[in-house]
């Protein structure tokens, strides 16, 4: 008989206090690391192949090397992409990589996934610099479907920059894990300000992740907004770059560092988890990881504890009626709640006996409304709706609305989206983007995960209000694209630990 539980021996296990977020057993904010520790007793992301875009792994790293795989670099133009860091200031990517899969081998500390292979490709540093380089960069991201799970715990940029970086991510949606879809997560950023703008975070094709504190309180300088799918601990002690003179340094003589954190943690953490998922139920599709998150993740912050401390919106419940006799709970700040590796995997185990078609981009359904042209005006200082209709009934998972504005100062603007359901979410708050003429008569996709589980068709009302005088404009057009899946005949009911909380 299995044992019931595994805990690691690694020195610093007992430092890295994420596990007793990621593995809580029952609801609430309490430290738990039974439910991590019961997975990993049979799941430890073996045969999982990891792919990081980032400034390098030191791959040499004596609590990465067992795990690293060279055969998976990736190169560009007939030149090699080795996945090493270009110098000893470059240890980002080494950090992501330890919370994502260090190995357990009673030194050090261990990652969520410490059996899983891991593979760098630098985006960072070197002539495929995301920053000096943006079509080599492109390049590298035709790899993504080599692997099951990537990381990208890097910033975003508007979609009206650049969106062909999205095209790439639809592509190993696609062509990934057989056609079952890579897997991509990415960090939500570290500026506390309203990130749906930014075309991959508010793209289907990306897993985005916000951060919480060891309290499981959204951290003070976590990105927001409506296309979080959820959040993750914060992790701060992992894999440093080698010795003294490189890197973050602080523990374990300088090869660890309890320096690190950020959403740039939380997005590993969150990959591991799904290569924990993928290790238990390899025949899950991307869409099907994305709805396990959902509903696996846990309430947390105000939603338990009254705390509000930097949170920029408030927990409401969706029309989808399917999760604990109700709604799902969502929050701008965390998505639908904290992720649950307990919860996750072994929802995971028995999901293709509700569901057994793989949910993946052939099976994928839309539900459309326009592009309708709208010339309404927007008046100083007002709110205007514009309400349009969907025919098309699914059951949603995510939606874009790209609209077109001609406004002089576009982050005067606060911008709601409401469901025929009644889910009313913020699209956008006014605290990204830029007041100038630049601004003018361009289109903004903004994405949105907290219509998940609701039917599309009915009535949907988009609301617009001129915070802020002295100017005017025009909403000029919607797209509405809906995204999700036949209503199954026989509905399936999700209950989780949360039941309990409700219920009292």
């Amino acid at each position: 008989m299995p044992p019931r539980s595994y805990r690691p021996t690694d020195p610093l296990y007992a430092q890295q206090w994420h596990f007793g977020l990621l593995g809580r057993l029952g609801f609430g904010t309490a430290a738990d690391t039974t439910g991590i520790e019961r997975i990993w007793a049979s799941y430890t992301g073996a045969g999982i192949r990891v792919g990081i875009w980032d400034d390098g792994i030191e791959s040499s790293h004596w609590d990465l090397s067992a795990n690293y795989d060279p055969s998976r670099h990736v190169s560009v133009g007939g030149s090699l992409n080795d996945g090493q860091p270009v110098s000893a200031s470059y240890a980002h990517g080494t950090s992501v990589a330890g919370l994502i899969a260090a190995d357990n081998n009673g030194l050090g500390g261990v990652g969520g996934a410490f059996d899983a292979s891991l593979t760098g490709v630098r985006i960072f540093g070197g002539s495929d610099d995301i920053n000096l380089a943006w079509a080599r960069y492109l390049s590298t991201l035709d790899a993504l479907s080599n692997f099951d799970v990537t990381n990208h715990s890097y910033g975003g940029f508007p979609d009206w920059v650049a969106t062909a970086d999205v095209n790439k991510f639809r592509l190993a949606s696609v062509q990934g894990r057989g056609g079952l879809g890579t897997v991509n997560v990415k960090s939500a950023g570290n500026d506390n300000v309203d990130g749906n703008g930014d075309a991959l975070d508010a793209s289907r094709f990306t897993v985005t992740v916000a951060a919480v504190d060891s309290t499981g309180q959204v951290a003070s300088y976590s990105t927001y907004g409506a296309h979080i799918l959820l959040a993750a601990p914060a992790g701060s002690v992992t894999t440093d770059r080698l010795g003294t003179s490189a890197g973050y340094n602080g523990l374990s003589g300088g090869d660890y560092t309890n320096l690190f954190g950020g959403t740039s943690a939380a997005s590993p953490l969150t990959a591991s988890v799904v290569a924990l998922m993928l290790d238990a139920a390899p025949g899950l599709g991307w869409r099907d990881v994305q709805d396990i998150l959902a509903r696996s993740a846990m309430g947390t912050g105000s939603l338990h504890t009254g705390n509000f401390t930097s949170e920029n919106g408030r927990w409401q419940w969706n029309g989808d009626g399917h999760w604990n006799g109700g709604g799902l709970h969502f929050s701008v700040d965390y998505g639908f709640g904290l992720l649950n590796a307990f919860s996750a995997v072994r929802m995971a185990e028995v999901w293709q006996q509700f569901a057994p078609v793989a949910a993946t981009s052939l099976n994928e359904l839309q539900a459309a409304a326009g592009p309708l042209d709208v010339r309404l005006a927007l008046p100083d200082l007002a709110v205007t709706d514009y309400s349009f209709t969907v025919s098309d009934s699914l059951v949603l998972e995510h939606v874009d609305l790209t609209i077109s504005l001609t406004h002089q100062y576009f982050t005067d603007l606060r911008i709601n989206l409401i469901s025929p359901s009644g889910t009313d979410l913020v699209l956008y708050d006014g605290s990204t983007g830029t007041s100038a003429l630049a601004d003018f008569g361009l289109s903004y996709m903004l994405g949105a995960e907290g219509f998940r589980g609701e039917d599309s068709a009915g009535q949907w009302t988009l609301r617009i209000r001129d915070a802020r005088a002295q100017d005017s404009g025009t909403l000029d057009a919607v797209h509405f694209a809906g995204y999700g899946a036949a209503r199954n005949t026989s509905d399936v009911y999700h209950y989780t630990d949360e039941v309990l909380a409700i219920q009292a």
